[in-house]
């Protein structure tokens, strides 16, 4: 009020209400406190038992707070008031001190009460609880009473040390409960694990996308999603992800079939008219074996774990497991079970190394003929257990990519032998190591190793270029014995490859200056295909007509073309290239020129290679006395064409990748002069 100015004229009547109202709120306040001052004399003249004592101290306190907040005017009044406080206080101390044994009685009564109702909480959450309990606060009150220190310290060290034996208890038991939860949950994940291999192999014998997405809904994968449903949410999703993964990596698998135009029946491929076989793992199977030990005692034996495919795994590597020589002594049967777990987790782990597959890849029309040729040869080989195909071709032409793309679609794992003028017997039939602990040791070949492994196609890389004591011993591979022979210490033992295993090669044109001819024994075992770099020109009615296949290698690595499909390049090549303007490919082409310009400059590249592919053939098979000693692969024009997507000077990419490897200095002028020849500026 006095700080409107409208009050200006005011300020000592304002000062005399100012007063007047403090004055009035004092005396309000006052006759409040000396009510409650008179109540709680009363409550003293009243306490006849201990219970009674219980609360004084807090209702003493409340007393003091209301002083605090009461301003007294009258200076006698306020000593009066100070006076009572006093007295009520002295005689408060002196009745509660009156019954402090009866108090510590009382309290020592309530403790057994107070310790079984702390024992009575089931969870650390009850226990933090427990304060909030009327119980506990008429206790805390009673504790509050206690005017010796000393005693009441001790009485409230008991009964924490009663919560602390509670509290500890209660997390025992919840480590023994989560130990039991983690326990089931291992076993669900186990048996989930089971259950998933069971309905993998039935996704797997699944041949079109539909079925997959309809087998989500199987009974069998209702009864599992079920069986998971008690594993917490974590763990619920990492199980239904691996069930996911196998559906969509049986759907991608069914896709790329579709794309590359391999997709035959149930568990087969096709190319053109030749069918394929999938090739099906069978279930992993391995038993205990008892290995001897050099130098021991008789009786003593080495545990160890044993596939049928002779593939063996020792529970501890760095040292031998050693039991009684006796499958049915007691302790040996202990330790086989102690390990049995180990050891399948290791043989289902194995993992078959089947090539990747590659989104590049395109089955083009000349590709589909060749990839018949080799699986017809492989089915000759399945059927009569006997002979080898070998791809024959340039380098760079796709042979080893023909191999790996067959294996890909046909669940088959490649494992490849390098073949060179050094290699040696020894080679293909040991491989040494060294360990400093164990020094120097040898270990079965990767050749020995893969003739037992089922469903694998072993490439003789090269296979021109072996020695002839490393062609006889391989001569009973090729043929109807289907085996090899090793030495080990003077002891002859065969080794027979599994009926499921495919022999390929691969080897440099036999009528090439400079070639390692094909040992004759060798070659009468052998179905030999040729490679060939894909047709370009072919005469059709009188003109020339350019052949998309390298195109369609190869525009996928193009970003101005890779948005089309297989089938939808070939339409625009066409109407681009061989002037086709009926095939409808005008609805790709309309609005994009990109597409014809990268069109023509992936033609333009195709050209120059063809160009040099010719000239490097005559002068290899003695047409022309040029010297030509390098040819454009399908890795060159893979990197022409990815060069092509930063520069779109084609002869520039063209030159930039082809020149720099050539060294010899006169061929490198003659293909440049090639290049400017075929694309003029």
């Amino acid at each position: 009020m006095k700080a409107d100015p409208a009050n200006q004229g005011y300020g000592e009547v304002v000062d005399e209400f100012i007063i007047k109202a403090r004055d009035k709120l004092s005396g309000i306040r006052t006759t409040e406190l000396t009510v409650q001052l008179e109540a709680y004399g009363k409550s003293l003249d009243a306490v006849q038992s201990v219970g009674d004592t219980i609360g004084l101290d807090e209702q003493f306190a409340r007393l003091l707070e209301l002083r605090q907040k009461t301003d007294i005017t009258d200076p006698n009044i306020r000593r009066s008031i100070e006076q009572q406080l006093r007295t009520i206080q002295t005689r408060k101390e002196a009745i509660v001190g009156q019954y402090q044994g009866e108090l510590l009685t009382a309290i020592n009564d309530s403790l057994p009460a107070i310790e079984q109702l702390i024992k009575e909480t089931g969870s650390s959450q009850e226990l933090a609880m427990f304060g909030s309990g009327v119980e506990a606060q008429q206790f805390e009150m009673m504790l509050a009473n206690v005017r010796d220190p000393q005693v009441r310290r001790e009485l409230r060290d008991r009964l924490n040390a009663i919560r602390t034996e509670q509290r500890t208890g209660l997390e025992a038991r919840g480590r023994q409960l989560e130990d039991e939860q983690r326990l089931r949950w291992a076993q669900t994940v186990e048996e989930a694990k089971e259950d998933l291999a069971s309905l993998q192999d039935q996704i797997a014998q699944l041949a079109d996308v539909r079925e997959i997405d309809r087998f989500g809904r199987n009974p069998l994968v209702t009864a599992w999603r079920a069986k998971i449903f008690a594993l917490p949410q974590e763990l619920r999703e990492i199980e239904e992800k691996k069930l996911e993964v196998i559906m969509g990596s049986r759907k991608k698998d069914i896709q790329h079939r579709r794309e590359l135009g391999a997709v035959g029946e149930v568990g087969e491929l096709k190319f053109g008219d030749t069918s394929f076989p999938v090739y099906k793992e069978p279930p992993r199977i391995w038993q205990p074996r008892l290995l001897p030990i050099k130098g021991a005692l008789p009786g003593y034996a080495d545990l160890a774990f044993e596939d049928e495919q002779g593939r063996v795994w020792h529970p501890d590597p760095e040292h031998r497991t050693v039991v009684i020589a006796d499958m049915n002594y007691e302790q040996t049967v202990r330790m086989v079970e102690r390990y049995r777990k180990e050891a399948e987790e290791h043989f289902r782990g194995l993992k078959r190394d089947v090539p990747d597959y590659d989104e590049h890849w395109k089955i083009t029309d000349s590709k589909m003929a060749e990839l018949g040729q080799i699986a017809e040869s492989f089915n000759l080989q399945l059927e009569n257990h006997g002979g080898i195909t070998i791809l024959e071709g340039e380098a760079g032409t796709g042979k080893n990519v023909d191999i790996d793309m067959i294996a890909n679609l046909s669940n088959r794992e490649v494992v490849t032998i390098a073949c060179n003028e050094r290699t040696e017997k020894e080679d293909l039939t040991y491989e040494f190591y060294y360990d400093p602990v164990k020094g120097t040791y040898k270990l079965p070949s990767r050749l020995v190793e893969a003739l037992k492994k089922p469903g694998t196609i072993i490439l003789f890389d090269e296979i021109n270029t072996v020695k002839p004591g490393i062609v006889k011993m391989l001569n009973p591979l090729f043929d109807y014995r289907r085996k090899i022979v090793v030495n080990e210490g003077g002891v002859e033992h065969e080794i027979r490859a599994d009926p499921t295993v495919i022999l390929a090669g691969t080897m440099n044109p036999q009528d090439y200056s400079g070639v390692d001819r094909l040992a004759e024994t060798i070659l009468s075992r052998a179905d030999i295909i040729e490679v060939d770099y894909p047709p370009f020109e072919v005469p059709v009615g009188g003109r020339t007509r350019y052949r998309s296949d390298e195109a369609e290698m190869l525009y996928s690595y193009m970003h101005g073309l890779n948005g089309l499909q297989q089938r939808e390049f070939k339409l625009v090549w066409d109407a681009v290239i061989n002037r086709d303007t009926s095939n409808g490919a005008d609805i790709y082409l309309q609005g994009t020129p990109g597409l014809e310009r990268d069109t023509r400059r992936l033609y333009d590249a195709i050209r120059v290679a063809d160009r040099l592919r010719r000239m490097y053939k005559a002068y290899q098979v003695g047409e022309s006395n040029e010297p030509m000693d390098f040819t454009t692969s399908i890795r060159e024009m893979v990197n022409i064409a990815l060069r092509m997507n930063h520069n779109a000077d084609v002869k520039q990419v063209v030159k930039r990748v082809i020149l720099p490897k050539i060294g010899d200095r006169r061929q490198r002028v003659m293909v440049e002069q090639t290049i400017n020849t075929v694309l003029p500026s």
